[in-house]
């Protein structure tokens, strides 16, 4: 794809579904661009950044289905250069049945392989390690069905490979939950849980450090439903001063994003789907948290020196507001809302 749209159909739905939940990986590219998924009229906005540097990435988002009756799709932009695009279809977001529903936390972390919590060794390839978040964090009940994490892969300096997430017990899936070669590497995810409220993390390819962060949980016992926005928007990039902030971010900077009204966001969303741009000349991560508490020991995007990284985030909101910190100085940051949680 060059500089191409295609319209990816999406079949074998409820008539009620109002948009996907997917992975996107862009692969092989040629130069430096940009792939965005939309539900009908591209907006400008970015999903997935790649470049000779990190020719192959994958990021998490929820999607606006487009068309109508027999004929509903998504669609996929890729800009200036060459790259091939592969979209996993994760789930959906129906508002015509009874299922499961959104409950956003502080974000918490799982799993650090490096250091704790649940110490272990580096996943080497075809390793893989199982997590209960029931058990380790007493936000997430015994009957949640799925759970929205950040998953990052770090220290992979020398090789490449890819992390599936998916419940525990069933077969590993032939798609991938996040792609990673020489540079740290985050993706959002939301992944099913089995009968027993677990799930896996399975490597292939080089060893690598594995951190997991929960952003949230789903149960059908209470929560909140998704609403798309008709299109993505851009709501801030201190590069422009859109958003209120006019250069870059200090360490430990912090850009506070004011949801409430924002293109009709009501002030009892409780977590937005946004997607979150990081590019310095240092490297360092983003933290996304709900104003009001301490930041927590998460993060979100990692970035490295003059290499743009994007990842979806589903950031919970504090005071009508969510709090995006950067860990070291010169740090432009770009978001994109592209819905909400009610």
């Amino acid at each position: 794809m060059l500089n191409q749209t295609v319209t990816v159909p999406v079949t074998d739905l409820p008539a009620t579904a109002t948009a996907v939940s997917i992975n996107l990986t862009g692969a092989y590219a040629e130069g430096t661009t940009f792939m965005s998924v939309f539900p009908s009229t591209y907006a400008g906005t970015s999903n997935l950044n790649l470049d000779t540097h990190v020719p192959t990435a994958a990021v998490g988002t929820v999607v606006p289905i487009g068309g109508s009756g027999n004929n509903r799709y998504i669609k996929l932009r890729n800009d200036t250069a060459k790259a091939y695009g592969i979209i996993d279809l994760v789930g959906y977001f129906d508002t015509g049945a009874v299922g499961s529903l959104y409950n956003p936390i502080t974000p918490t972390r799982l799993l650090n392989t490096r250091d704790g919590p649940g110490q272990q060794a580096a996943l080497a390839n075809n390793g893989s390690v199982t997590l209960t978040p029931a058990t380790l964090t007493p936000a997430v009940p015994a009957g949640a069905t799925a759970v929205a994490i950040n998953l990052t892969a770090v220290g992979t300096k020398t090789g490449t490979g890819d992390l599936a997430a998916y419940p525990a017990g069933q077969s590993a899936p032939a798609t991938s939950t996040l792609n990673y070669a020489k540079y740290h590497r985050a993706n959002v995810a939301i992944v099913g849980l089995n009968a027993s409220g677990s799930f896996t993390v399975l490597n292939r390819g080089q060893g690598t450090h594995v951190v997991v962060d929960l952003l949230g949980y789903f149960t059908a016992a209470s929560g909140q439903s998704y609403v798309a926005l008709p299109a993505p928007v851009r709501i801030a990039d201190t590069a422009t001063g859109n958003g209120g902030r006019l250069g870059p971010l200090g360490a430990n900077g912090v850009l506070p994003l004011y949801t409430n009204g924002i293109f009709s966001v009501p002030s009892s969303a409780g977590a937005l789907m946004l997607g979150v741009i990081g590019l310095s000349t240092n490297s360092g991560y983003l933290v996304v948290y709900p104003d009001g508490v301490a930041k927590p020991p998460s993060s979100n995007v990692n970035y490295e020196p003059g290499i743009r990284v994007p990842n979806g985030v589903l950031a919970t909101t504090g005071n009508h507001i969510v709090d995006i910190s950067a860990s070291t100085a010169n740090t432009r940051v770009v978001v994109d809302l592209f819905g909400y949680f009610i």
